[in-house]
């Protein structure tokens, strides 16, 4: 699954008076987020990610993201969003003098019915590597021990 959000954040925004949003996601395992900065933002626009209390982009909650041109990655990751309501916070501040800046948040993810799709894929495979071991006289491996 993926979702996108876009937030314009003003000019002169100090981390002090910094945007803060929530942001409703599908139950699952987050994969992956970007933050992109788009040309023209210098380095003045400047962005975290929470799970609920726990940074995600960055690892730091002291530190932030930034950039010009480029999205900022958390790469491959697997963060489990079970909660009732899961929620994204994400905060936005601009430092520069003149110009507004508009960020987009990209968020990839694994929603419930397929995790169980893959268990069930997992647990097939491994039933596979299981009769090949046994064929080859090797000890099999339980999928308790994969998961």
């Amino acid at each position: 699954m993926f979702e996108q959000w876009q937030y314009t954040i003003t000019a002169l925004t100090a981390e002090a008076d910094l945007v803060r949003r929530e942001l409703a996601v599908s139950k699952g395992i987050l994969k992956r987020l970007d933050v992109l900065f788009p040309f023209g933002c210098e380095f003045y626009a400047r962005s975290r990610v929470f799970i609920g209390s726990k940074p995600i982009l960055p690892r730091s909650s002291k530190g932030y993201a930034t950039g010009n041109g480029f999205p900022v990655s958390t790469g491959d990751i697997f963060e489990s969003m079970l909660d009732d309501i899961p929620i994204l916070t994400w905060e936005v501040w601009n430092e520069d003098e003149k110009y507004d800046h508009t960020l987009t948040l990209s968020a990839t993810w694994i929603a419930e019915e397929e995790q169980e799709a893959l268990k069930a894929e997992l647990r097939k495979q491994t039933s596979y590597l299981k009769e090949i071991a046994d064929a080859l006289g090797g000890k099999p491996i339980e999928l308790k021990e994969l998961i």
